[in-house]
């Protein structure tokens, strides 16, 4: 709840990408965008995600 729950109150659009593991415990990066900014959200996190694949 601690870090969801900006976007889960606010009604932000928000999406966290694996970012691999951390002492045998998954590690994630979430990343919260403006209102009605979806699409712009996903664009960014589609580059990061290619960058953390290479």
């Amino acid at each position: 709840m601690l870090a969801t729950g900006f976007s889960n109150l606010t009604g932000h659009p928000s999406i966290a990408l694996p970012c691999g593991m951390a002492h045998g415990l998954p590690v994630s990066l979430q990343l919260t965008g403006r209102h009605g900014q979806d699409a712009a959200l996903l664009s960014i996190a589609a580059q990061i995600e290619r960058q953390l694949a290479s």
